[in-house]
């Protein structure tokens, strides 16, 4: 405030050599002459009496421009937002800020679907007939390949009539037979005699041979019947059925206990000759103990005296002249016409 009393002594322009009044010129109210704040607590400038607490801060949504005394009362706008929380940026105007906004499939029915998303983006679709992870939806055979998909055949590379393409076999497989080829030809056919190896019968391919075999197809060693056999080894001509061809027949004395026996004799001819007995066929003695030349059947035991027996022998027999005195007898076999008043066996004493 101004005033007109120079003379005041509280006028910033008191002049004490003034001797009239003059202009006084006064400080405001809380500063001084200088116009520096009598009280400022915070050093700011601002006098004490003259703060205004508030938001200091521009850039917060209730920022006071009067306020001098920041009183940490700012409060600020969400990031994006503005202060009356509206998108700073919504670029398709849909309420949702460009910030916030989720790109994602939309579609409930697709592989991708996101039940987050705010802006349509790819959608990624099952194939037809599987789900989501590429399982059928309907595999009856749980092979891995849908109904719809399954293709029927031979499903066995090895058959004759293989499909690639089926999927499921329909035990329609057909095979070569062992040793051929599905088209009914030989695997290993070495003669090139149409006949595949595995079938061809190693024999005998001449009729007239005993082992003579009809299903042969190669040569094989044949077995013929001996001269005059049969292939059973029966004679072809055996008069007399003893097992010997006619052909070989020797004839001789067949008994080996004969003097003249022929071993290789077959048929016997009666030619058949004997020793007597106790002779062998040389006409010597079978048994002769004492080596007199006479055989022990042919030994006579008696008085050898000459003087004490004396026989007389004709054409009727032998007669007894004279006896020892001992035992005598004659074990030499006598004529059966012997007459009885001669005959031996006596004893005389």
């Amino acid at each position: 405030m101004k005033s007109l009393a120079a003379k005041t002594l509280a006028a910033c322009n008191y002049d004490a050599t003034a001797t009239d009044a003059g202009y006084c010129d006064y400080a405001e109210t809380n500063y001084d002459c200088d116009g520096n704040c009598l009280n400022d607590s915070d050093q700011d400038g601002i006098c004490d009496a003259l703060e205004t607490a508030g938001c200091t801060d521009s850039s917060a949504c209730n920022y006071d421009s009067t306020a001098t005394d920041d009183d940490a009362s700012c409060t600020y706008a969400t990031a994006g937002l503005d202060c009356n929380g509206d998108c700073l940026v919504d670029s398709d105007q849909d309420q949702i800020c460009d910030q916030d906004e989720i790109t994602g499939c939309q579609d409930d029915t697709a592989c991708n679907y996101d039940s987050t998303a705010t802006d349509a983006g790819y959608c990624d679709y099952a194939e037809t007939n599987y789900d989501c992870d590429g399982n059928c939806l309907n595999d009856s055979d749980q092979d891995g390949i849908c109904n719809a998909l399954e293709s029927a055949g031979c499903t066995d590379s090895s058959a004759c009539n293989y499909d690639s393409t089926a999927t499921d076999d329909d035990a329609s497989c057909t095979y070569a037979t062992a040793g051929y080829d599905c088209e009914g030809n030989c695997l290993i056919d070495s003669d090139n005699d149409q006949i595949c190896d595995q079938d061809e019968v190693t024999g005998c391919q001449d009729a007239a041979a005993c082992n003579y075999d009809a299903t042969a197809t190669d040569a094989g060693y044949c077995d013929y019947a001996e001269t005059n056999y049969d292939c059973s080894g029966n004679c072809l001509n055996d008069a007399d059925q003893d097992g010997i061809c006619d052909e070989f027949e020797v004839p001789g004395c067949t008994d080996s206990s004969a003097c003249n026996y022929d071993s290789t004799a077959t048929d016997d001819d009666a030619s058949c000759t004997y020793a007597n007995a106790g002779y062998d066929c040389d006409g010597d003695c079978l048994v002769d103990s004492d080596n007199d030349q006479i055989c022990d059947q042919d030994e006579v035991t008696g008085c050898q005296d000459a003087s004490c027996l004396q026989l007389r022998c004709n054409s009727d027999g032998c007669g007894l002249l004279r006896l020892c005195r001992n035992e005598l007898r004659l074990r030499r076999q006598l004529p059966e016409r012997l007459p009885t008043k001669t005959a031996f066996a006596m004893s005389l004493k």
